[in-house]
């Protein structure tokens, strides 16, 4: 049964997903109030058959000047990098999804204390991340890319490319997954597939591809196509890695 608020109840609950913790696993499952506040609920187990409800993991609280928080929250996963504890999770509203968050903090009996929430998508296709670690141990995540297709071709729908995951300055960063990058520079790799690495971003022009940065936002663009990201932390970015692939800009 889903736990009752003092003044609201559980009106979504969906995607479980499951970690080892000392001696014990931790299910955190997506979900929201009918009050419009998201939240990622939790249980523990000893034998991954019966579990315990263990509470509220997080709660989000509406702000105006913060990335879209929605009223509940998908696709939660809990995980350590580099010895932080964080959450990520997916905004829903009203049937719609949005974009995916993250924030890094600390799990502290049961409870998951952070500073405050990141947007790591940005343009309405990467979305439900997914993460696991490599063969090296390292945390990685990988996302599912709406709104893409070729009808012709026959398919609709794709994942992403592998980003490893790393902590600097008290937030979240992706990379994409060195073994990734390898593939694409590999000779007679599908010519439909483009890897740029700028590190100078003022005003870049490459195959149609045009990246500009400003003081508030890094706007890249194939044609009319705009992806704008705004700048974090009043910082604009340093380095960028675009990767084009047929119709998926990532």
């Amino acid at each position: 049964p889903l736990p009752r608020r003092a003044h609201s109840c559980s009106t979504l609950s969906r995607d479980p997903s499951v970690r080892r913790e000392t001696d014990r696993w931790r299910m955190v499952v997506g979900a929201g109030y009918d009050n419009g506040r998201p939240a990622v609920l939790s249980w523990v187990s000893k034998d991954l058959t019966t579990w315990a409800f263990d509470g509220e993991l997080a709660v989000g609280i509406l702000r105006n000047d913060g990335p879209w928080l929605g009223t509940a929250w998908e696709c939660p996963h809990l995980l350590s990098v580099d010895g932080h504890d964080v959450l990520i999770v997916g905004s829903w509203k009203d049937g719609a999804t949005g974009e995916v968050l993250a924030a890094v903090g600390e799990l502290r009996e049961g409870r998951f204390e952070s500073a405050g929430w990141t947007q790591i998508t940005h343009g309405g296709g990467h979305y439900a991340a997914t993460t696991f670690v490599d063969a090296e141990s390292l945390p990685c995540v990988i996302f599912w890319i709406r709104g893409v297709a070729d009808l012709d071709a026959g398919w609709a729908g794709a994942l992403s490319i592998p980003y490893r995951l790393s902590v600097v300055d008290g937030a979240l960063h992706l990379r994409p997954h060195p073994n990734a990058v390898h593939a694409f520079r590999l000779n007679g790799a599908d010519p439909d597939v483009t890897l740029l690495e700028v590190d100078e971003i003022d005003s870049f022009h490459h195959d149609g591809v045009e990246v500009a940065s400003g003081r508030d936002e890094l706007v890249v663009s194939i044609g009319s196509t705009h992806l704008r990201i705004p700048s974090v932390r009043g910082k604009p970015a340093a380095a960028l890695t675009v990767v084009v692939d047929g119709p998926v800009l990532e």
